[in-house]
């Protein structure tokens, strides 16, 4: 489940900035 949820999270800060996604 934490998985699950830092996958989500980790495409949410994607659709926003793409610099953001990379740092990500």
């Amino acid at each position: 489940k934490v998985q699950h949820e830092n996958v989500v999270r980790f495409i949410g800060a994607c659709t926003k900035p793409p610099s953001l996604c990379i740092v990500t």
